[in-house]
């Protein structure tokens, strides 16, 4: 099975968490869930891992 760079988050396996409005970390909420105030969060589609498996 090929992998492929994950075209959501650019093989980063972060994205910009939904609870900083666009602002980046400076408007990232303390209370998040997901980032803890971090404005960083998990990339949803490759869980983290950068790369998508390619059939």
């Amino acid at each position: 099975m090929a992998k492929e760079r994950c075209g959501y988050c650019g093989g980063k396996g972060k994205v910009e968490c939904d609870c900083t409005g666009g602002l980046g970390r400076k408007g990232a909420n303390d209370d998040c869930y997901g980032c803890g105030g971090t404005g960083v969060s998990m990339c949803p589609a490759c869980e983290g891992r950068g790369y998508e498996n390619v059939d």
